[in-house]
């Protein structure tokens, strides 16, 4: 086998994996959603169901996003014991500028880097199939 047999053979395998993955992920939701109906649920928090040797813990969450402009209109008035702790704001790195910073300028690259911990990410893989109809 060749070279470009292996490589289609991989891509075969990966893609009929994908299907079959996204079609189980379909089943799951379908029975998570059907056990919801039956068991103790909470908006937030855990809530528990025991049946016999089996106990069923469903966790509820709430995602909250912040409106920062809006915010920003309402902190002061805000009591200064809230306004302060209310709001966390986490540094994070513009990768844009520090590309930039890493071409035009070594110096403060430098010492940028020292501040920074890389590590390789998992490859993002993207494959298409032309020519075959879906």
């Amino acid at each position: 086998m060749n070279t470009n047999e292996t490589i289609l053979g991989i891509v075969t395998d990966l893609e009929s994996y994908k299907a079959s993955r996204a079609a189980l992920d379909e089943m799951i939701a379908a029975k998570e959603t059907a056990l919801l109906s039956y068991v103790n649920t909470k908006d937030e928090g855990a809530a528990k169901t025991i049946i016999g040797d089996v106990e069923i813990t469903v966790t509820g969450r709430i995602n909250r996003k912040l409106d920062i402009d809006e915010f920003d209109k309402i902190k002061e008035d805000l009591p200064a014991s809230y306004a302060k702790k209310v709001v966390k704001y986490k540094p994070s790195l513009d990768l844009r500028t520090l590309r930039a910073m890493q071409e035009h300028d070594a110096d403060a690259y430098g010492m940028m880097a020292r501040c920074i911990t890389a590590t390789p990410g998992k490859p993002a893989i993207k494959i298409e199939l032309h020519g075959e109809e879906e």
